[in-house]
């Protein structure tokens, strides 16, 4: 009786094990991006840094969004039918979601070329249930950030994108730097209307 015990609890550990070392169906994503970096009126253009030096642009890109509230998620959605830019855009451009936030996070299906430009993406994919546990997973560890959780979570396999200004390239902490400044100038500005 011990030893078939024994040997339930070998196959649940490695169970465990195989979910734990699925591959993640996320391929490429984007953290924390800042809307009033984003050229809207230029469509088709949702610009983040590949490489150190290459830019590429994941209007295209197709999964799921996450808008927030100084870092507090506030709307999750998908980009099936229409790409996560195109979803973005209307976002902003809504009278009930729009100024209510200030970033975006998204994750998508496609990957990035050898080329910098956006994979292609069959109308199917075929998961096993690891891998779309091991995804959900990982999607809900990002963006809830749950506090008992000891290990921060890694989207194997997948690329991620730093955002970009006009083309340029931003560093994080540029990124940072910028919404600080802006939030500190409309503070400055509000407070001398006010006086």
């Amino acid at each position: 009786m011990a030893s078939s015990k024994g040997m339930a609890m070998k196959k649940s550990i490695k169970q465990k094990k195989e979910i734990s070392d699925a591959p993640i169906l996320i391929r490429a994503y984007g953290e924390f991006w800042n809307p009033d970096l984003v050229d809207w009126k230029k469509s088709w253009e949702l610009l983040g840094l590949y490489t150190k030096r290459q830019i590429v642009n994941v209007y295209e890109q197709r999964g799921i969004y996450v808008l927030y509230d100084d870092y507090v998620p506030v709307y999750v959605g998908k980009a099936d039918r229409q790409s996560i830019g195109y979803r973005l855009q209307l976002h902003r451009e809504s009278q009930s979601r729009g100024p209510r936030w200030d970033r975006f996070s998204w994750f998508g299906l496609k990957g990035i070329n050898k080329n910098g430009r956006l994979g292609i993406l069959t109308g199917k994919v075929h998961a096993r249930t690891p891998e779309i546990i091991s995804t959900l997973e990982a999607l809900l560890i990002l963006v809830v950030d749950p506090r008992m959780n000891a290990r921060k979570e890694k989207l194997k396999n997948a690329v991620k994108i730093y955002q970009s200004d006009s083309g340029r390239p931003l560093l994080p902490i540029e990124q940072e730097l910028k919404t600080i400044q802006r939030k500190l100038d409309r503070a400055l500005v509000s407070s001398r209307h006010k006086s």
